[in-house]
């Protein structure tokens, strides 16, 4: 795991934070993760949210919001440059997700993002507390991070991990996954 902190320049790392807030494109997740437990039903732990889906890749079909693409492709390409990774073509999930203080459990449902090697690019839009949870194979509680605006989160797609609710206010994060070449 790698911790970038300051990853965008100021200016475009406020522009992020308020294109977000302005954001009228979320929708409700009754389970933040959309974990599928053992035989494919469905787990949740009332970890709920809501989420924008910007564009996602995969068996179902691909989603393109090429509006919201456009409004943050300037952050995916720099995020994705920290990385070294290659931005244009092994992108294949950007995600908003927005956390408000509910009551629940310390974290919601660890998971993987995708079931095939990936790499997992998580932006904080905003300082908030509402960590993020690192897990290993047995499920116990490796490391976590704490949101500040304007971090970012490198780390193998292959890691369990989970967001949590803050107490107040509100937790918004970027979640990028590159496909590995």
């Amino acid at each position: 795991m790698k911790i970038v902190d300051d990853a965008l320049p100021q200016v475009i790392s406020d522009l992020v934070h308020e294109r977000c807030v302005e954001l009228n494109n979320w929708h409700y997740l009754p389970d933040t993760a959309l974990y599928k437990g053992h035989q494919g039903q469905r787990v949740s732990y009332d970890a709920s949210g809501l989420g924008c889906s910007i564009l996602a890749t995969g068996p179902k079909g691909d989603q393109f919001n090429a509006e919201l693409y456009y409004r943050f492709e300037s952050a995916f390409m720099i995020l994705g440059e920290i990385a070294g990774l290659n931005t244009k073509d092994d992108l294949v999930r950007a995600r908003l997700g927005l956390y408000l203080p509910v009551p629940g459990p310390e974290h919601n449902t660890p998971h993987r993002d995708q079931e095939y090697p990936h790499t997992v690019l998580l932006y904080y839009v905003n300082d908030s507390d509402g960590d993020t949870f690192f897990f290993d194979n047995k499920k116990q509680i490796t490391d976590r991070v704490t949101p500040k605006q304007n971090r970012l989160v490198i780390f193998d797609g292959s890691t369990r991990h989970a967001s949590s609710n803050p107490s107040h206010g509100y937790r918004i994060s970027l979640n990028l996954n590159y496909k590995k070449s």
